[in-house]
């Protein structure tokens, strides 16, 4: 029986004789990885070796496992590769083979992003092509997914994680949390309507014997001369029932949405002053001899405190500037629509109101959150609102 450590010396000898008779040009490819083997103590012949590289190259993940099963070479001995030293040996070429085979593999696609969005998949496309990284879109089920090569996905995720917290910060810096709503819009457009409808009833009846469409209608020239208050009274007065409808309908919508941003009794007060500016601007403008009435003045005017808030709101934003100014574009279009219409339409009291009303929003837009917050605030404003509009009818039908 031979000894385990060492290969009969006959065949040994007969090995590296055939070995020399070869060309360097037949074994340049085989001569070198046997020279190499021998180094760390194994030897393998030509052919095994090849056949090792064979399934390194196509079997991938299973090189170990086909280098077990071919063994060593026969011209060696059965029993070459037994001692502990050639045993262990082995194991570490096989082991670098596998481990080479690994790492050589084709990278494999994976799904990196899945939306059943197909404009949100294409925006994740666009992010990962501006970057270099090659992907592909694709539908599964009824999502749509983004695949890219095993070698980039931890790229891929990466660059779309930062696309997100780059959205999330836009985002939370371009909307408020929460949009704050005020209170007291519903009461005071519940007495914007019990007032005008009274003084609607009142001037009917001639109440206490007063003319009051002759005592509180907007005169340019009486205002011209000193009458002020008339440019108050003028927006409680109406022609007719249809007038009177219109802007009770319109004054109670415009209304409600002012005093939501600015709470119900600042934003009556705001609509109020606004108006009788509106009327004041156009008796400047008109002839001494121009009367008018109507609450439309004062209902532009709410309509210009709402465009003023959209357009400066209490939370900056990074919109385009196109987007910031579209609130004035809208309020014109519907000042054009509402308030050019008419025989007997005061076109120019409408366009002076909604100035007006523009210039108190913007005020009323900067002042503190706190303020407008405390219902002691907007009680008083209310107060002050219904004692302006009562003290301006005291002073004419004096």
């Amino acid at each position: 029986m031979l000894d385990r450590g060492q290969p009969q010396s006959r065949e040994r000898d007969e090995f590296n004789k055939t070995s020399s008779l070869k060309s360097l040009s037949e074994c340049d490819c085989a001569i070198a990885p046997v020279a190499h083997l021998h180094s760390v103590g194994t030897e393998l012949s030509p052919c095994a070796y090849a056949i090792r590289l064979f399934a390194q190259e196509v079997l991938g993940r299973f090189a170990q496992t086909a280098c077990l099963v071919l063994g060593p070479s026969p011209s060696l001995g059965p029993s070459y590769f037994h001692s502990p030293s050639q045993r262990a040996a082995k194991n570490e070429v096989v082991g670098n083979l596998a481990r080479h085979a690994m790492t050589e593999r084709r990278p494999e696609p994976e799904i990196v992003f899945r939306s059943p969005s197909h404009r949100d998949c294409m925006d994740a496309r666009l992010v990962l092509e501006s970057v270099g990284i090659s992907n592909e879109m694709m539908r599964q089920s009824e999502d749509w997914c983004l695949v890219v090569p095993d070698d980039q996905v931890n790229a891929a995720f990466a660059e779309l994680q930062s696309y997100r917290n780059d959205r999330i910060a836009e985002t939370k810096q371009t909307l408020p949390s929460k949009a704050l709503v005020f209170g007291g819009s519903i009461a005071g457009v519940v007495y914007y309507a019990i007032f005008i409808v009274s003084v609607a009833v009142l001037a009917d009846t001639s109440a206490y014997g007063i003319d009051w469409k002759a005592v509180g209608q907007m005169n340019a020239g009486d205002v011209m001369n000193g009458e002020w208050w008339r440019t108050i009274t003028a927006l409680t007065l109406h022609a007719d029932a249809g007038h009177l409808l219109s802007n009770l309908v319109f004054g109670c919508v415009f209304g409600v949405l002012a005093g939501r941003l600015l709470g119900g009794g600042l934003a009556w007060l705001a609509i109020v002053l606004a108006g009788a500016l509106g009327n004041l601007m156009n008796a400047v403008i008109r002839d001494a001899a121009h009367t008018s009435i109507g609450a439309s003045t004062a209902v532009f005017a709410a309509l210009g405190i709402l465009v003023a808030h959209a357009m400066h709101p209490r939370y900056k934003t990074s919109t385009k500037a196109l987007v910031r100014w579209s609130p004035l574009i809208g309020g014109v279009l519907l000042l054009s629509f509402m308030g050019l219409e008419g025989e007997r339409t005061d076109v120019l009291a409408h366009v002076t109101g909604f100035v007006a009303g523009t210039l108190f929003g913007w005020i009323g837009c900067r002042l503190p959150e706190a303020w407008l917050a405390r219902s002691s605030f907007q009680m008083v404003a209310g107060v002050i609102t219904g004692a302006i509009v009562v003290g301006a009818w005291v002073l004419g039908a004096r």
